[in-house]
């Protein structure tokens, strides 16, 4: 898995393009009523200019099924294997993302499936999510978008809020 994933990440560390990535970013969303709290990590976190891509990475093989409103989804290649919907995570996660920073950003949330998989067994409607598989998101990727190119004081807070947020999970942890 990790090798897969590391292959990703070489890919888009060899983009020409401007942009930022970050890996597994991990960040507290809300306080149990326990003690401690729970998070989420996001697999990529990738700047364009004006414009912060949450990105889930299976890196399933096979038939892969699903619908946008079922919670469990079947990876069907030599074993049959289920997993959450990676819709609703990611969905979940990008809107945790936008409530935790104030920079005016477009916030967009992907889930990107290995090549490999074939997708034509997923059933979804007109989703807020992309759903890609790698292919397509490298040539996404590459397209110059026209959103609003933020300053560099709005690029450097949100870097600020994002490592906040970042820090906020070991301050947390002592807690």
């Amino acid at each position: 898995k990790s090798k897969t994933n590391d292959s990703f990440q070489n890919k888009l560390y060899k983009l020409n393009t401007c942009y930022k990535a970050i890996k597994d970013f991990s960040f507290p969303v809300e306080k149990k009523y326990w003690g401690g709290h729970l998070e989420t990590s996001i697999d990529y976190l990738i700047f364009l200019d004006g414009a912060l891509l949450c990105v889930k990475y299976m890196s399933c093989n096979g038939f892969i099924y699903g619908n946008e409103v079922t919670k469990i989804w079947w990876s069907v290649d030599d074993k049959k294997e289920k997993f959450l919907n990676p819709l609703e995570i990611i969905y979940k996660q990008s809107k945790e993302v936008e409530s935790c920073i104030d920079v005016d950003v477009k916030v967009f949330p992907i889930v990107i499936f290995k090549d490999k998989c074939n997708l034509d067994y997923i059933e979804t409607g007109k989703s807020d999510v992309l759903l890609l598989q790698e292919t397509e998101f490298f040539k996404y990727f590459n397209r110059r978008y026209h959103f609003n190119p933020l300053s560099k004081s709005k690029k450097k807070k949100l870097d600020e809020q994002l490592v906040g947020l970042a820090t906020q999970k070991n301050s947390n942890a002592n807690e």
